[in-house]
């Protein structure tokens, strides 16, 4: 589900979809929305997700100031990525958030249980832990 919902999000028309879907459903007692919000706090993934962004974008700046295309220093760079945090947690939590409920979707209540007590137990937290090494 999650390989198809990624394929599908490629396309922008697909992802603006799983992001109006979500930004309806923000808020409410949806109980996808629950079980969806549940997995991502158990997984970590929306602060994983900022995290990574955050690091590329840093990587990304002192690269260039390394290279000799930049003039700035660690100190601007930090600065300007760490600006940045709100605006890439929001868009991060809205591609998040639509993936998620568009992968998920077919599931039935108690499959996406199953899963967030797999995610939360040793082994689903071993899985997790070797995913964020790669």
């Amino acid at each position: 589900l999650e390989t198809a919902a990624r394929v599908a999000m490629s396309d922008p028309d697909v992802e603006e979809v799983a992001r109006a879907t979500y930004a309806e459903l923000r808020g409410s007692d949806d109980e996808q929305l629950k079980l969806v919000t549940k997995f991502i706090t158990v997984n970590d993934l929306l602060e994983r997700n900022v995290a990574g962004t955050l690091s590329s974008s840093y990587q990304f700046y002192k690269g260039l100031a390394d290279g000799g295309a930049s003039e700035a220093t660690e100190d601007d760079i930090l600065a300007d990525v760490w600006s940045s945090v709100d605006d890439v947690r929001l868009d991060t939590e809205g591609w998040l958030y639509g993936f998620l409920l568009m992968a998920y979707q077919p599931l039935e209540p108690e499959e996406m249980q199953s899963y967030i007590r797999f995610s939360e137990g040793r082994a689903g937290q071993a899985l997790n832990s070797a995913l964020r090494r790669k």
